[in-house]
């Protein structure tokens, strides 16, 4: 399904995105409340994604609206210069990206990705991480003198949180891959 891979993240675009864009209101929300112990959140942000390949180095960039509850999400991806809108959800078993290209189904986020980009990524691990944990498997984790996670490691994902002042919540992920792969995400939660 080579017609979605320039959708997904609305990546493998060259260069990033410059401008800023207005996020619409269209909001993927699944839950009302913004942050708890659990995986319930709302969020907004931007996210980067770089490579290199076998043909160079490929990067690109999107924003997002992230509607998470426990395993369930809903993701609303805006490309630069109007590649167009993306939407990925996830039931707890089945996954689905559905463009203005068509629709791609996979059995796990993870998969649906590798099939969409044959890329692979630490997808479910993302929505601990955001809220500041360590997903199941992470290892050589670190945490400040406030005792937020800072650092932490999961197969060959190496993750940095960034923190405003003394937020308890993380407000930018900086992941790299041993092989290369780098995610820039940012992270705006609702006031």
């Amino acid at each position: 399904m080579k017609f979605i891979r320039p959708f997904i993240f609305a990546l493998i675009v060259t260069g990033s995105l410059s401008a800023c864009q207005t996020l619409t209101k269209s909001t993927p929300v699944i839950s009302e409340q913004a942050y708890d112990d659990s995986l319930h959140f709302n969020i907004t942000g931007k996210i980067g994604i770089s490579t290199n390949t076998t043909n160079g180095k490929q990067a690109g960039s999107a924003f997002y609206h992230w509607g998470q509850q426990e395993e369930r999400f809903a993701i609303d991806l805006t490309g630069a210069f109007g590649m167009g809108a993306t939407q990925i959800r996830y039931d707890g078993q089945q996954a689905t990206l559905t463009n203005d290209q068509g629709k791609l189904q996979a059995d796990s986020p993870e998969a649906l990705l590798q099939k969409a980009t044959g890329w692979h990524a630490p997808i479910s691990h993302l929505p601990y991480w955001i809220v500041g944990k360590t997903a199941q498997n992470d290892t050589d984790s670190q945490q400040d003198e406030q005792g937020r996670l800072i650092k932490s490691t999961n197969d060959n994902w190496m993750v940095n949180f960034e923190y405003i002042k003394n937020s308890p919540r993380p407000s930018r992920l900086v992941i790299h891959h041993t092989d290369g792969h780098r995610v820039v995400m940012t992270i705006v939660y609702p006031n």
